[in-house]
């Protein structure tokens, strides 16, 4: 999930805390249907 927030960087645009927290809840539902953590923070 980092590799986004940098694209979105390099892209000219910062994630707002919205958008971040939208991408944290997506990421807690993809750790559980895929039972282990995807990224480590």
């Amino acid at each position: 999930v980092p590799g986004i927030y940098e694209e979105m960087e390099s892209n000219g645009c910062t994630p707002d805390r919205k958008a971040r927290q939208m991408l944290q809840t997506a990421l807690l539902i993809s750790e559980r249907r895929h039972g282990k953590l995807v990224c480590k923070y």
